[in-house]
């Protein structure tokens, strides 16, 4: 599941969340926080690099905090 050109951040956020509970309510035992931001992280595209080594760098960072994050570097790319 890689951030493309065809699918907006919000909606790849909206995938990997909604594909994330799948896996979750199947049984798959419950993934921490930290899991969860990495794994989101692993999905953006290279050129996102920047961005990722920060986020990667910061020990006190949650998963909604990546996700806002990330919305908030595509509107300052536009």
């Amino acid at each position: 599941m890689q951030l493309n050109e065809s699918k907006s951040v919000p909606e790849h956020l909206s995938l990997f969340t909604g594909t994330l509970s799948q896996l979750q309510d199947s049984g798959m035992a419950p993934f921490d926080d930290k899991l969860i931001f990495i794994l989101l992280l692993m999905t953006l595209h290279d050129s996102w690099e920047t961005l990722v080594v920060s986020l990667s760098n910061n020990p006190n960072l949650t998963f909604d905090g990546v996700r806002g994050s990330i919305l908030q570097e595509k509107i300052r790319i536009r």
